[in-house]
């Protein structure tokens, strides 16, 4: 297709051996096999501009975007490249622009998709409950597999010279966590120091450090004795940075669904059928399932377990009044 190019010649005479020029034939003389190869041609590029036309016609992406938001369980920076391949799959596959959006914390995400600010939303587990307790009409669409699990476990991590070696040593400690409707960084934590006999309102002191990255990194330097993540965070550390080495995983906490994509009360059934059908198929390459150094490590997704979710509201349930003793209801006047 390019023009040939111009190359500069001389006039060296004709050599002794070279046969004259042939005359060229006149157009109804030409062979039959120059017109089909012709044709053949004409055919052939008229087929592969329609084809063309037609996969570019295919791949447009035509609509409104379709905003998910994401809560602040890692860094957004890191968060955002790791789950660039998602965001390319999802516009594929609803055929309209799909933008990521990162709120600043878990409440600010939940009120987001309440107020019809992002159409979709990645809900950790307690804050799923929470949003579905303040509005019955968001749909859980679908969970997260991390790693190949679709469960993750809550770790209590704790400074090596801390001296901690079990949950009932986070008395009169500080304790690094995400956010306050963390599941892994406070309800998991909670529980286990209710069972530890620790008075999580009195004993525990918290600091807030924004997301689970950033709770090791507060640990690490000091702002903290102990820190409260899930299980995948610590073992990616390392690959933003973050020195884990001095650290050691005290207990493991509890055991939850990764987090799910729930579709806002204003969406349109439809839209909310299609996204859930493009992140169940969902399936990066397994040895890049988010990205070079990725946290996340997004690999797929499954049907939320409704179960799943019964569990984590067990939990959050305040405990039961203790039962007074029969002797000393007796001897009560």
């Amino acid at each position: 297709s390019r023009p040939p190019t111009e190359v500069e010649t001389r006039d060296m005479g004709t050599p002794p051996s070279a046969s004259p020029p042939s005359a060229p034939l006149p157009p109804q003389e030409r062979p039959k096999w120059t017109k089909l190869a012709l044709g053949a041609a004409l055919f052939t590029f008229s087929v592969g501009a329609s084809a063309a036309w037609v996969v570019t016609r295919a791949n447009a992406l035509e609509g409104p975007p379709v905003q998910v938001g994401w809560p602040p369980t890692i860094d957004a920076r890191v968060l955002a490249e790791d789950i660039e391949p998602l965001r390319r799959h999802l516009e594929t596959q609803v055929r309209r622009p799909v933008k990521f959006s990162f709120a600043g914390t878990y409440q600010e995400l939940s009120q987001q998709l309440l107020a019809g600010e992002v159409d979709f939303a990645t809900l950790p587990p307690v804050l799923l409950v929470h949003t579905e307790d303040a509005n019955p009409g968001v749909h859980p669409l679908a969970t997260k597999i991390v790693g190949g699990n679709s469960r993750s476990d809550g770790v209590l991590v704790a400074r090596g010279s801390s001296g901690m070696g079990s949950v009932a040593d986070l008395k009169g400690k500080s304790l690094c966590i995400p956010d306050r409707d963390s599941t892994t960084g406070v309800l998991f934590p909670r529980v286990a120091a209710r069972r530890a006999g620790v008075d999580w309102d009195r004993d525990v002191r918290l600091v807030v450090s924004g997301n689970h990255l950033q709770v090791l990194r507060d640990l690490v330097e000091g702002r903290c004795e102990a820190g409260a993540t899930y299980s995948a965070a610590l073992l990616n550390a390392v690959t933003q940075g973050v020195d884990v080495t001095g650290l050691r995983q005290v207990a493991i906490t509890g055991r939850a669904p990764q987090d799910s994509v729930v579709a806002g009360p204003k969406v349109p059934a439809p839209l909310s059928e299609q996204l859930r059908q493009a992140l169940l198929s969902y399936h990066p390459p397994a040895d890049r399932p988010g990205g070079t150094g990725s946290v996340e490590r997004i690999s797929g997704f499954v049907a939320v377990r409704p179960e799943d979710y019964a569990q984590v509201r067990e939990l959050m349930a305040p405990p039961a009044p203790p039962v007074p003793d029969a002797a000393e209801s007796d001897a009560a006047p």
